[in-house]
């Protein structure tokens, strides 16, 4: 291997910079990562790390995006953005998976319980954030993180640094893949969020029937219990269709990686 002159490490360097602009915008998405201060600086190591081993990997493949500050800051700009475009892809599983946990929270009641998520920072159900976690710890358990890491390590082929741009035939796929995100957290949910609208009609049935019996206010820890019992009853179902998400975002994180 050729010794590398003042010059030639200059620009190895800048084309390693590119890597990690890509890998520090599609990691900026995923909630697997905590935030705050902490959660910051673990993106930001896990990117510089991942961004050099890659470029060592590609160290025959490297291009030289050049020393002008425009072109440079320009094609430093389409890695971010890619990477965000990456990232948005990935982080929908969870997205998915939030929704189905708000959809039953608010017809258990549970939704006036919000608490800070420590994933996301932002106030949700309490499911939100059970559903969330569960949606981690199947990411990681189904290769999930291999799969994104897979996909984005072959992007740097498929879409070569500093190359990137984000067309309008490009919209369309992604809305197309967010909309189907929500469809996935709302058919999540639904056996469990249909069922428990017909214990809030049957109560409000009774209600009116005897109302000298206070049935609103004793039907709370019923709506609850019933929420609990048909969670774990539908819980396979619910698994089924996550796996299913996790296989349509390998999918199109691999359509996104060879640039289509």
């Amino acid at each position: 291997m050729e010794e590398l002159g003042l010059e030639g490490l200059d620009g190895v360097i800048r084309a390693t910079g590119l890597h990690v602009a890509r890998i520090m915008g599609a990691i900026w998405f995923l909630p697997v990562f905590s935030q705050g201060g902490a959660g910051r600086f673990q993106k930001i190591g896990l990117s510089l790390a991942l961004g050099v081993m890659i470029a060592v990997a590609r160290a025959d493949r490297l291009e030289d995006p050049g020393s002008d500050a425009l072109v440079l800051g320009l094609a430093t700009s389409r890695e971010i953005l890619f990477g965000l475009v990456f990232g948005w892809i990935a982080g929908l599983v969870f997205e998915a998976a939030r929704i189905a946990g708000a959809l039953i929270a608010t017809e258990m009641g549970l939704n006036l319980s919000n608490q800070i998520d420590p994933m996301t920072g932002l106030s949700q159900p309490l499911l939100s954030q059970l559903f969330m976690s569960l949606g981690a710890l199947i990411f990681f358990i189904s290769g999930g993180h291999a799969l994104v890491l897979t996909a984005l390590v072959s992007s740097f082929d498929g879409v070569q640094p500093g190359s990137f741009s984000l067309g309008p035939e490009m919209f369309e796929p992604l809305l197309g893949f967010t909309l189907a995100m929500i469809g996935a957290g709302v058919k999540m949910a639904a056996p469990v969020f249909i069922l428990l609208i017909i214990v809030t009609v049957c109560v409000g049935f009774l209600a009116k029937v005897a109302p000298q019996l206070h049935i609103l206010e004793a039907s709370w820890p019923l709506r609850i219990a019933s929420g609990l019992v048909l969670m774990i009853l539908f819980l396979p179902q619910m698994l089924e269709t996550f796996d299913g998400v996790l296989q349509s975002m390998g999918v199109r994180l691999h359509e996104i990686a060879a640039g289509r």
